[in-house]
């Protein structure tokens, strides 16, 4: 209720401020959020709000963002599973800009704890400390709204081929028209 400045800071790189809330949930720009926050100021004069929180926890935040939460609930399992192994296999992508991963479809919506159910949730703990493997390794675990009718080999896409993905076509798909506005 005051012009008193608390905390100033004007330094470039290492600096960063944290914030650890005394409740198990805290508000952000109208979103619920778990865990702490950094403030930390990567370049020029933006700050960067970077939620800081655990695996299960940032994995809550992305499924009812990634899937309907009506969704039956093994889906909800299997959607866990991939955005944990992709959340594993996509840590510190963002380092450059003082984080490991954004909040958007560049790496996978993570919104918080507002959409977040009791199924949701527990979907999320169904599968704590199981991951999706190959040959001993996490696997990459792409996932996409829609697949057009049929996936594409991963060399194709990204020039080395990973050989659990592989196209494949979407018999499950109904309707493959292009969206019109």
């Amino acid at each position: 209720g005051t012009d008193e400045i608390l905390f100033q800071l004007d330094y470039l790189g290492s600096a960063r401020l944290g914030i650890e809330p005394a409740s198990e949930l805290t508000w952000f720009k109208g979103y619920q959020y778990r865990g702490g926050f950094e403030y930390y100021r990567a370049s020029g004069g933006n700050l960067s709000v970077i939620n800081v929180v655990g695996l299960t926890d940032y994995v809550k935040g992305v499924l009812p963002y990634e899937v309907s939460p009506s969704w039956p609930v093994e889906a909800q399992k299997a959607q866990a599973l991939c955005a944990k192994c992709y959340a594993l296999n996509n840590r510190g992508k963002h380092t450059s800009k003082g984080f490991d991963l954004c909040n958007n479809t560049d790496c996978q919506m993570y919104q918080g704890a507002n959409r977040a159910t009791a199924v949701s949730d527990s979907a999320v703990d169904a599968v704590d400390g199981l991951y999706v493997l190959y040959n001993g390794e996490i696997c990459q675990t792409f996932y996409h709204a829609s697949s057009g009718g049929y996936t594409e080999d991963a060399g194709n896409i990204w020039g080395k081929d990973i050989p659990y993905l592989r196209a494949v076509e979407d018999i499950y798909l109904e309707d493959t028209r292009p969206f019109s506005a």
